[in-house]
């Protein structure tokens, strides 16, 4: 939740495929009934990825390159920036000192990798990108 956020949305939206304004910024206070089955349309990017049968949701086995297509807008999603949302309230190990290795922990904890800084599969080349969205020169734990 936000600090003084706007009446009845509380949450801030990460990331968004139009530019960045106060209008599409916000989420509304029950982000989870927002992918309630009763909520959902057949036409919405989210059920073009993920199949609903009642109350389980299931991925099909392609559903990397459907969800490159229907929620990237095919353009790839900065793996270390992702990283860097998911991560934010857990403290860093010391031997975790640079963006990338925040990147091969996120790899591996969401199964795009068999071990920390191993081989990236396909799935993870198609969807993230590991251009950092820092400034040019500036490391993510310079100051520790």
């Amino acid at each position: 939740m936000v600090k003084d956020h706007p009446l009845g949305t509380p949450y801030i939206k990460l990331f968004t495929e139009h530019s960045p304004s106060n209008k599409n910024l916000w989420l509304n206070q029950n982000v989870a009934g927002s992918y309630a089955p009763s909520s959902l349309r057949p036409e919405q990017p989210f059920r073009q990825v993920v199949n609903i049968e009642g109350r389980k949701y299931s991925l099909p086995y392609d559903h990397a390159k459907r969800a490159f297509q229907h929620l990237l807008f095919s353009m790839p999603v900065s793996a270390i920036s992702l990283a860097i949302v998911l991560y934010r309230d857990f403290g860093i190990a010391e031997d975790a000192r640079s963006s990338q290795d925040l990147v091969d922990i996120f790899a591996f904890e969401f199964g795009y990798t068999d071990q920390p800084g191993g081989e990236l599969n396909e799935d993870f080349h198609m969807l993230y990108s590991l251009e950092p969205k820092i400034s040019k020169g500036e490391e993510l734990f310079d100051n520790l």
